[in-house]
């Protein structure tokens, strides 16, 4: 069942067809970011870390967290939450698409350390100058991609996002 909406997930990528302004952004010249992340994988300490790291770079930060439908976090700060009851065939519903959209960051990052169907989808569909991520198999829409042979926690792959987006430099 997992392979058909993968399938799925991918035709609606390519029936979206989004058209951007693809550009490497550096950390000095990024103003807003977009972060999205599975709630599974961060804690509400790990959370504040995020937020606090994130703040001394960024202007605007955005949050956007994929909630396991049973246990629900409630994090502080401007975090959209959805579930997978807020998902067509992992796609996710037309609100959470359109309030993801209206939010146009210089970056993207994606903090997910596995494939989550909805997640790649905005990721996909974002108009982000810049996104961000971890490799995973069959991903092909990050312009800066993180590969590493062991899985780091979500705290080590933000900090190898920042040091990589520290070493753009652009005029």
């Amino acid at each position: 069942m997992y392979y058909f909406r993968r399938k799925y997930v991918n035709w609606q990528i390519r029936k979206a067809n989004v058209l951007r302004t693809k550009e490497y952004v550096g950390l000095t010249n990024a103003k807003s970011v977009c972060v999205l992340f599975c709630a599974k994988d961060v804690t509400q300490e790990t959370f504040t870390k995020i937020k606090n790291q994130l703040e001394h770079h960024f202007e605007s930060i955005k949050f956007i967290a994929y909630q396991n439908d049973k246990n629900v976090i409630e994090y502080d700060g401007d975090v959209l939450n959805f579930s997978k009851k807020q998902t067509c065939f992992c796609k996710p519903e037309k609100r959470i698409t359109d309030e993801f959209l209206t939010n146009h960051s210089d970056l993207l990052i994606d903090l997910t350390l596995k494939e989550k169907l909805p997640l790649k989808y905005l990721v996909a569909v974002s108009a982000s100058k810049c996104k961000c991520g971890l490799s995973k198999e069959c991903y092909d829409i990050y312009d800066v991609e993180i590969r590493k042979e062991e899985t780091p926690s979500v705290g080590d792959l933000l900090s190898y996002i920042l040091k990589y987006l520290e070493m753009i430099k652009t005029k």
